[in-house]
């Protein structure tokens, strides 16, 4: 925390607020936050958090035209990404949203680091209502991890809403469908990447089948995209010959695989299996 926000302060463009929402951590972060100037901060209960209605809140408590959210767990690569990420707004009055880049850290496994380099090429592009048809589920992908929204726009569709999961993806169906735009700028950059077990993958695409089971609208060509993603990963993996890598991938996508169809069906299970195949346990005891 003490090294994220530092690199935020020394930032190209100024950052007129921060606001920390901690959620009952015990890592420090309250009393490395209250070290920095002009950190206002924010604790809640950890039962209290979820991924759309804590960022809602947030919003709510900030005063910027333009609203940026960054996890605790992702590093700007360098003092422009603020000023990358923000620029399209100048640029295009219809965009609502944009997402940057994220790029693995050097210690993370191969796979993680073909997975970023899937889903955020090295090449900026925009998204609108009519690249539905062709582009599917893919045209709402954006990611909350390293993102910023125009404030009109934002509260012009409602905000975050309370989702299991997602919370990024669910909104930008909303702005694509109100005719707003959302941009992909590569050139802001974060350092952001997670090791998952199998368990791991199994419990986060359970929660994401969960929400795309309640949340039909977004539903569009997922079985495809990962069909996408597995065979982009596989073939690097062999030109590389990372033979035993390959391995460790397909296991991964088959516990991925089995989250997904299980969270398709999670309504048939009882409420204390729901929760142990979940990675949001706190979504399921309200």
């Amino acid at each position: 925390m003490d090294c994220l926000l530092s690199v935020l302060e020394r930032q190209s463009v100024p950052i007129d607020e921060i606001i920390v929402i901690d959620s009952a951590s015990n890592d420090n972060t309250v009393d490395i936050a209250k070290k920095h100037k002009n950190v206002k901060i924010i604790e809640i209960k950890r039962e209290q958090f979820n991924h759309g209605a804590t960022r809602h809140n947030a919003f709510l408590e900030s005063i910027g035209d333009i609203v940026c959210f960054l996890t605790q767990d992702a590093l700007p690569l360098n003092e422009f990404y603020i000023e990358n990420l923000v620029k399209p707004f100048s640029e295009n009055p219809n965009i609502a949203c944009v997402y940057g880049r994220q790029v693995a850290r050097e210690n993370a496994c191969q796979t993680e680091k073909l997975l970023k380099e899937f889903n955020y090429p090295d090449k900026s592009f925009i998204r609108s209502k009519k690249d539905i048809e062709k582009f599917g589920i893919k045209a709402f992908f954006t990611t909350n991890v390293c993102s910023a929204y125009r404030r009109d726009c934002y509260l012009q569709v409602g905000g975050f809403k309370k989702v299991i999961v997602s919370e990024d993806m669910e909104i930008a169906y909303r702005f694509l469908m109100a005719d707003f735009e959302i941009f992909y700028a590569s050139n802001a950059v974060i350092l952001h990447s997670h090791d998952y077990t199998l368990v791991s993958h199994f419990k986060r695409h359970f929660d994401i089948s969960v929400f795309l089971k309640e949340h039909k609208q977004c539903d569009l060509g997922t079985v495809v995209e990962g069909i996408r993603s597995v065979i982009f990963c596989i073939l690097n993996l062999l030109r590389r010959v990372k033979f035993l890598t390959v391995i460790y991938f397909i296991l991964n996508s088959i516990a991925k695989l089995a989250g997904s169809i299980v969270g398709k069906s999670y309504r048939i299970f009882p409420k204390n299996l729901i929760k142990s195949m979940s990675g949001q346990k706190t979504w399921w005891e309200e």
